[in-house]
């Protein structure tokens, strides 16, 4: 019973970055400029920081964020975002985001393109990021109950670093999503 402890004992002490629902908004001939948007999962142990983003369809790639510069919101450009005591890096509209300048191509709904981040402790991780209709939100993350239950982690805290009082909104709704949908199964297994 050591290796698993071990490969645990391993995992605390990386430095690791995972993305979630990382999206940008379509755009339109006329729009030279785009923006994304997303949640990374950092490891909260390393006050890790996103030093820096590239992807090849536009010219420029820049950090930004917004601040209330009297009663106007500004939009200014950051060397860094970091890590909330969470390990969450959040990019969201009106708030921080990696901003596109230049566009080689509009982005169309329904595409995908990489995007390769830099992190201070994590170094570079490679994430593909889906074009969404403006206005709208990225579909949540759906989890396959029927697959081998030991494979499947269903410790939702595990990036938290405590017992859940942290839960955002949008855990909160999946979690409802992901009950509904167990509950569902079961109605429908009962009628066979």
């Amino acid at each position: 019973m050591l290796a698993p402890t071990a490969v645990q004992a391993e995992r605390v002490t990386m430095a690791e970055a995972e993305a979630s629902d990382a999206y940008a908004f379509a755009t339109t001939s006329h729009q030279k400029n785009g923006a994304i948007f997303m949640q990374l999962i950092t490891n909260p142990l390393f006050d890790e920081k996103l030093i820096k983003a590239e992807t090849d369809i536009a010219a420029r790639v820049e950090m930004h964020t917004h601040l209330m510069d009297g009663d106007k919101m500004q939009m200014r450009q950051v060397e860094s975002f970091s890590a909330d005591e969470y390990g969450l890096i959040t990019l969201r509209p009106h708030g921080d985001h990696v901003m596109l300048f230049d566009l080689k191509a509009p982005l169309k709904v329904g595409d995908t393109f990489p995007l390769t981040l830099t992190l201070a402790h994590a170094g570079v991780v490679t994430i593909e990021v889906k074009v969404i209709a403006p206005g709208t939100s990225p579909k949540p993350h759906v989890h396959n109950h029927n697959s081998d239950m030991e494979d499947h982690d269903h410790n939702h805290d595990m990036h938290m670093g405590h017992t859940g009082s942290h839960e955002t909104k949008e855990h909160k709704t999946k979690m409802h999503e992901m009950k509904m949908h167990d509950e569902d199964a079961d109605e429908d297994h009962s009628h066979h």
